[in-house]
């Protein structure tokens, strides 16, 4: 039990270590701190939409087309809704997408890369030739085609993200 502790407790000024270590390399850089200061910014006001939203966004609002205003900081769309709230509120989805699918598509490489680096042979052949005619297909026209074929919503999306985003970290991994 003691022996374990230990390890974790080193394991722990390790990783405390290379974070300190990561910071001040990363520090020397001011655009990209204040990169990253945006970055934590904008991603905890689609997190806290519901909390800094100004309007409902699926609201419709009798004035339409209002420019930038204290009451509306974006301005609103043609039917009236505000463009801010909306905007906040389509982070949320945007955000939910990639995070999803990268943890997905992660998952997929690495079961795939590991499976084609361990047993080799044809088993590898068959896996990597797949990973590159599937790199070299144009991505956009693809989605957009399969998008127009296959009912329209997020899951849809984010299968065909999935199914096209596997191949590069596969290779990689492998």
């Amino acid at each position: 039990m003691f022996v374990t502790r230990a390890k974790g407790i080193r394991l722990a000024g390790q990783i405390r270590a290379g974070i300190v270590n990561w910071w001040r390399e990363f520090s020397k850089s001011k655009m990209g701190v204040v990169g990253l200061i945006l970055f934590i910014f904008i991603t905890m006001m689609v997190i806290l939409a519901p909390y800094v939203a100004t309007h409902d966004p699926k609201l419709y609002d009798p004035i339409r087309a209002v420019p930038p205003s204290t009451a509306h900081i974006l301005g609103t769309d043609t039917w009236g809704r505000d463009l801010y709230s909306m905007l906040l509120y389509a982070g949320q989805y945007s955000l939910f997408v990639g995070v999803v699918t990268a943890a997905i598509v992660i998952g997929i490489a690495t079961t795939i890369g590991l499976f084609a680096g361990y047993f080799g042979g044809i088993i590898d052949e068959i896996l990597m030739r797949t990973a590159d005619v599937l790199m070299v297909i144009p991505r956009l026209p693809l989605l957009i085609v399969l998008a127009s074929f296959l009912s329209p919503g997020l899951q849809t999306i984010m299968l065909i993200i999935i199914c096209l985003g596997w191949t590069r970290p596969a290779r990689q991994i492998r």
